[in-house]
């Protein structure tokens, strides 16, 4: 159950992320890191997931392309750090 893993409406309002409900925004590394943290501290689930619009994107083109009979081999190229996130990637 994906909703599950969501903080509260309780958390939301006690930490504010700078951004709507649903929105989405680009934040910096130091962003990245107090929201991990908030979250953790209030042992709220956090699950890192490959995605973004790229990647999203041409996984919806291969499937379209599959659905009506097509074999499409997409690709995608990219640099990643040494970190945790880039090991996972």
């Amino acid at each position: 159950d994906y909703t599950a893993a969501l903080p509260s409406e309780d958390v939301l309002a006690a930490h504010p992320f700078n951004v709507a409900k649903g929105g989405r925004r680009v934040i910096s590394l130091d962003e990245r890191h107090a929201v991990i943290e908030a979250l953790e501290s209030l042992e709220c689930d956090t699950q890192v997931t490959p995605g973004g619009s790229l990647a999203n994107t041409l996984v919806g083109i291969s499937r379209l392309a599959g659905a009506h009979g097509h074999t499409l081999r997409v690709g995608m190229a990219g640099c990643v750090g040494t970190d945790a996130l880039g090991e996972f990637f």
